[in-house]
């Protein structure tokens, strides 16, 4: 009698699946930390908790950068035990300027900022200047570019940024009774 013997091997070829929690895009508020709502992952054979280990996942938000507005992108990768590689999947992550707005500075239309668009010279009046304390002007991509401090007594105050390039830029006036911001466009 003679003995055959069979050897069967199992093999998984089948890639582990990545799904995303959470918005996609997700927005995130200039400055803050990025927090990712998270992930899933499910396979044929292989538990979540062996695949969200560091050995086999990998989620990259390097290149997020958060006080800076833009679109940047979160990518998630596993490859399982068995070799298979999920296919990677990407978050967009919008870093946006959620300036305080007009709030109740400016309910009355108390503060008026013209020409707009203008050459670069602005004029800012300011019917109760006693609660503004200081008026910053950013660039469009968040940059400090002047920063003036208010006399109390001033109702009008007189901008130059004729040496700046053209383009949009926010011009945020902060007070004891909060912010008020607004664009401007120069346009030479």
């Amino acid at each position: 009698v003679t003995c055959i013997s069979r050897t069967v091997h199992v093999v998984d070829r089948i890639a582990p699946v990545i799904s995303l929690l959470g918005d996609d895009p997700f927005v995130l508020t200039r400055y803050q930390k990025y927090e990712d709502p998270g992930q899933t992952i499910s396979d044929n054979y292989w538990t979540e908790t062996v695949l969200n280990t560091s050995t086999f996942f990998s989620r990259d938000e390097s290149k997020i950068i958060n006080d800076r507005p833009g679109i940047y992108y979160v990518r998630y990768n596993v490859t399982d035990p068995s070799g298979n590689v999920a296919s990677e999947v990407i978050r967009t992550v919008r870093v946006v300027d959620r300036f305080s707005g007009i709030s109740s500075l400016n309910a009355n239309e108390k503060i008026k900022i013209y020409p707009n668009p203008n050459n670069g010279k602005f004029t800012i009046d300011i019917e109760n200047s006693s609660a503004i304390q200081t008026i910053k002007v950013f660039s469009i991509i968040g940059s400090l570019v002047q920063e003036i401090s208010v006399n109390k007594n001033s109702k009008t105050v007189n901008i130059d940024m004729t040496g700046e390039v053209e383009g949009i830029y926010i011009v945020k006036l902060e007070s004891t009774d909060g912010n008020f911001t607004q664009k401007i466009n120069i346009a030479k």
